[in-house]
């Protein structure tokens, strides 16, 4: 039997998930030792971001390796198909003999679109398709006897809050993916390469977690927010609007409320961290670890409340920050002198992008880049290269935009015309703006010139007369918005 020895690829997939929050990193609190086992023997670059950080334009751009404005998609559209004539990631790998499979979180329009995979496995919160339909994990727990106790929990989707899950562990969203995912690797065609792409829904909220892994938190002393010297006089509207809906001004009178929150995000992380485990550890034992690259990425962060902020779709890197890590086969990178002289690594050198996936699992794949993508392969990074990959890396929601060298953020709100400039170098979680130093015009004037000719080329209103303006006027999406849906109680 001749078998096909192209590299296998796995890649994990965290939804709002914080680029800091892995103790590979130095984080005080969380535990991710699976986790720290791809960044910690590969490459983790410090410096990755979301272009538009928020789910479904992020998953669009991980998919087609086109970043928000060539997707036409600035802002999170439910209803909105991937761009047809858009080459996307699966369809090239399973036409080019690959066995593609996805498990988890899709967030694509419609429902069952397969993107290019042989199959997926959707799980999709608390929503129902566009027929009415249930995701397989809903019918995966009707067939449990356990779909209404789904969201017996009592916190609806994008709400803020910290509840115990009253599902069983081994029935829990995040262990149905890990499982899944192994599922697949036990019943895979062994003579083809295959790609698994592993979509976990949290640390999303609503933040519903375990016993057994709040259990490892829950007296632990927690890091708390912190609160920059912008934040009195520079609160984004966007931001407002959010503590109005959510009520979360109470919570600083609360004592424990943010703390608890705290733990529950790193709870719902470390329940992760076991299922890549376990199928790092499925790898092992089907014996293709030797042959399968891992990579992992987060689809946009979360602010977590510093600033008196929280959620997504701001420019600062709590929001726009993601992990982007790349593990290669042990026997790749001893076979290579460059990368076995370059890793592991942390990269703080390089801006890289979500966008960057795609052309990267091609490169791995032995297979072309299509003309025209957004996004760079990060495998000279593995070895050693000093390439600029993106000079700058503009990002956009709505009216709140944002762009990055990598050391430099400058952030720019369209609906007020508020600027701040952070130096990540000095200052990685953005305490201390400094768009009005002197010593620092000539790098807000070159972001600043650089966002405005992004927005001008891709012709956003924003860009008039060669500086940025406000106005009402926005980036012409020219899709429907979808509506927003509430909780639905699961039925047995």
């Amino acid at each position: 039997m001749k078998h096909d020895s192209r590299p296998n690829i796995v890649v994990f997939c965290l939804d709002q998930i914080r680029q800091d929050w892995f103790s590979l990193h130095g984080h005080p609190l969380v535990r991710t030792p699976h986790i720290d086992s791809i960044g910690g023997a590969g490459i983790s670059f410090d410096r990755a971001v979301s272009q538009c950080p928020t789910c479904i334009p992020a998953r669009q751009s991980i998919m087609t390796g086109l970043d928000p404005w060539s997707i036409n998609m600035t802002r999170n559209i439910g209803d909105q198909p991937f761009p047809e004539d858009a080459p996307k990631l699966a369809e090239l790998l399973s036409g080019a003999g690959y066995q593609t499979h996805a498990v988890g979180k899709m967030h694509c329009y419609p429902t069952r679109d397969r993107l290019g995979f042989h199959e997926i496995e959707n799980e999709e919160e608390y929503r129902l398709d566009e027929n009415g339909k249930p995701h397989d994990y809903e019918q995966y727990l009707r067939d449990q006897g356990l779909s209404h106790r789904m969201t017996s929990h009592g916190v609806g989707p994008n709400q803020y809050g910290w509840r115990l899950d009253s599902i069983p562990e081994e029935h829990s969203p995040t262990h149905w993916v890990g499982d899944r995912a192994c599922r697949f690797l036990e019943r895979r065609d062994p003579t083809r390469p295959f790609f698994l792409y592993a979509s976990f829904r949290q640390p999303h909220p609503p933040f519903v977690v375990q016993p057994a892994f709040w259990e490892m938190y829950r007296d632990k002393e927690v890091p708390m927010p912190v609160y920059g010297d912008w934040c009195d006089e520079k609160q984004p509207i966007h931001w407002r609007t959010l503590h109005a809906k959510h009520r979360t001004h109470l919570w600083w009178d609360n004592p424990n409320e943010i703390p608890d929150n705290i733990r529950a995000y790193a709870a719902m992380i470390s329940h992760i961290d076991a299922m890549v485990g376990m199928v790092l550890g499925q790898l092992k034992e089907s014996q293709v670890n030797r042959n399968t690259w891992v990579l992992l990425i987060g689809d946009h962060g979360e602010m977590l409340f510093d600033h008196r902020g929280f959620a997504k779709a701001t420019p600062f890197r709590g929001s726009c920050g993601v992990p982007f890590m790349v593990r290669p086969p042990v026997t790749t990178a001893i076979q290579n002198p460059g990368m076995e002289a370059t890793l592991p690594l942390i990269d703080k050198q390089h801006a890289v992008s979500l966008t960057d996936l795609m052309p990267t699992v091609l490169d791995i794949a032995g297979l072309d880049v299509p003309e025209g993508l957004d996004g760079k392969s990060v495998l000279p990074c593995l070895e050693g290269s000093d390439e600029i990959l993106h000079d700058t890396l503009p990002n956009v929601f709505n009216d709140n935009y944002g762009i990055t060298d990598g050391r430099y953020n400058y952030c720019w709100f369209g609906d007020n015309g508020l600027e701040l400039l952070f130096d990540h170098d000095e200052d990685p979680r953005e305490q201390h703006d400094r768009v009005n130093e002197p010593a620092l015009q000539e790098v807000r004037t070159r972001l600043r010139t650089a966002l405005h000719d992004h927005l001008a080329k891709v012709g956003d209103p924003r860009a008039q007369g060669g500086d940025l303006v406000v106005t009402g006027e926005t980036f012409p999406v020219k899709h429907s918005r979808l509506k927003e849906k509430g909780m639905h109680r699961g039925r047995c």
